[in-house]
């Protein structure tokens, strides 16, 4: 019979599922801060162009 590995042999002990589900939240985050710098960078272009 095969032993359980341990943590430290299996990546820190994160399964495949839980692995899955934390790239998808990285790239969640990912996607955010990319949208939040977008809105940024637009805003700054903005008050750069149209000061009165």
């Amino acid at each position: 019979m095969e032993e359980t590995p341990s943590p430290e042999e299996n990546g820190g002990g994160m399964t495949l599922q839980q692995a899955i589900s934390a790239l998808h939240n990285l790239q969640a985050k990912v996607t955010n801060m990319e949208q939040e710098r977008e809105q940024h960078e637009t805003k700054s272009d903005d008050d750069i162009f149209y000061k009165p």
